[in-house]
């Protein structure tokens, strides 16, 4: 990789989408059909194929459990705010949305390394830039025995559509806008931020990194910043291609 340059994202529109979102009663917000959303936040129906496919090769026994409906309910629940989009997948027996399961895939994957650095603990986990909420949901759902407490950390629109969905859900959680107003508790704490602060421009890496990440124990990202990893953390940190692989992504699984 070339030496490291900071992205320049500007996120006014995406902000000003959700913000006209947000009007609309519980029963007809549809901002996973909204394109101007999406952006930030969709999976296509192919990305959600590969994504079968990491989850049966890599955890198979979920699979299994999916596929035998297990999980049924917690699928109802999800699907029942922002009027996502279906597919069928004959591997899982299952008519299923792309988005659910990238959350569920990369739940699964936080859970095991969770459990590996941390055993038998559990831990205040800090999200930085939370999508809708559902890393928040499944993270919650499936590893509760891990968690003690769950904060996202987000722009404050984000913040209120989080609200709004996590609320429905019945899913325990706090949100704060501000990095400076983040409190450590005295639990480990485990951060994480997918396809987030990789995109940060640099005044607010530096600001994450002092207010948040180097007060941490340990965390996973997904770093989608091509030209080199920003160092944010002095924990010593593994680094794996992201499952599953995209033609044209190099992404990074990073565990700290």
């Amino acid at each position: 990789m070339s030496d490291y340059k900071s992205a320049e994202n500007n996120y006014s529109t995406y902000e000003y989408n959700i913000e006209s979102m947000l009007r609309k009663p519980n029963d007809q917000i549809d901002f996973l059909r909204d394109p101007d959303i999406m952006y930030i936040f969709g999976v296509s129906v192919d990305f959600g194929i590969k994504y079968v496919k990491s989850i049966i090769e890599d955890f198979p026994e979920f699979a299994t459990e999916i596929k035998n409906g297990k999980y049924d309910d917690l699928f109802s629940l999800f699907y029942s705010i922002g009027n996502p989009e279906f597919f069928y997948s004959e591997s899982l027996a299952k008519i299923i949305n792309p988005n659910t399961l990238r959350y569920i895939y990369h739940s699964l994957v936080i859970r095991r390394y969770m459990k590996e650095k941390f055993p038998n603990t559990k831990l205040q986990v800090v999200e930085i830039g939370g999508g809708y909420g559902g890393l928040c949901f499944w993270l919650t759902k499936l590893a509760p025995e891990c968690i003690e407490r769950y904060e996202i950390c987000d722009l404050e629109v984000p913040n209120r559509l989080q609200k709004r969905c996590l609320d429905h859900w019945s899913v325990p959680f706090s949100f704060f806008s501000d990095p400076l107003q983040w409190k450590k508790a005295e639990c480990p704490t485990f951060c994480i931020s997918n396809y987030g602060f990789s995109e940060f421009n640099k005044k607010y890496q530096d600001l994450y990194t002092e207010a948040i990440l180097r007060k941490v124990e340990g965390g996973f990202m997904i770093w989608n910043n091509w030209t080199g990893i920003y160092k944010f953390t002095e924990n010593p940190m593994k680094k794996e291609d992201e499952r599953p692989s995209f033609t044209g992504c190099y992404n990074l699984f990073l565990y700290f």
